[in-house]
C-alpha cells in the first residue's frame, strides 16, 4: 500500500489518516502527502478483497481527516478541514469520482469537522464554524449543513 500513497519530499510525512470499510472486500484509505505548510495532496485507495489500488486522488491539503461518513449509497464524505487559514474541503466520493461540495461562504470561510449519515436516508449533517476569510480565530459562528446524495 506504500507505493501508492503520495511521494515522499522534503519537508513530508506521507500516511494513511482515515479508513472506511464498507465490508470485508471493499475498503476504502485515505492518504495524504502531509505537506508540511498546505497539506495533502490526498489519495483514496481501495482494497478489494485481493489488493489495494488508488481510485481517486487531488490536491485537496487541509488537516488530518477526522472521519468519514457514509452517503447511503455506497459511497462516502469526506470532511478536509483547513486549519490555520487553509481552505476547507467538504468532499463526496462516489465510482471512482470525487467532487469537492459547495460551501457556504466559499472555503476560505468556512471549517467542516465531522459528517454524519442520518439515519434511514441518503442525507448527511455536516458540522463546524464560520469565521473571517483566512482568520478562523475571528467571528466564530458554529454552523450545521444538510447535503443529500
Amino acid at each position: 500500500m506504500a507505493a501508492l500513497l503520495p511521494a515522499k519530499q522534503f519537508l513530508n510525512d506521507p500516511s494513511v489518516t482515515g479508513v472506511f470499510a464498507q465490508s470485508p472486500g471493499s475498503v476504502y484509505a485515505i492518504g495524504s502527502g502531509n505537506l508540511q505548510d498546505e497539506g495533502g495532496p490526498l489519495v483514496i485507495l481501495h482494497w478489494n478483497g485481493r489488493q489495494w489500488s488508488k481510485v481517486a486522488g487531488g490536491n485537496y491539503g487541509a488537516g488530518t481527516i477526522q472521519q468519514i461518513s457514509s452517503d447511503g449509497h455506497g459511497g462516502f464524505w469526506l470532511p478536509m478541514p483547513g486549519f490555520m487559514g487553509q481552505k476547507t474541503y467538504l468532499l463526496h466520493y462516489f465510482a471512482g469520482h470525487l467532487t469537492a461540495a459547495p460551501l457556504p461562504g466559499g472555503p476560505d470561510k468556512i471549517l467542516v469537522n465531522a459528517v454524519a449519515l442520518i439515519p434511514g436516508t441518503t442525507s448527511v449533517l455536516a458540522g463546524g464554524d464560520t469565521h473571517a476569510a483566512g482568520n478562523p480565530g475571528i467571528d466564530v459562528v458554529a454552523a450545521v449543513l444538510q447535503y443529500r446524495t
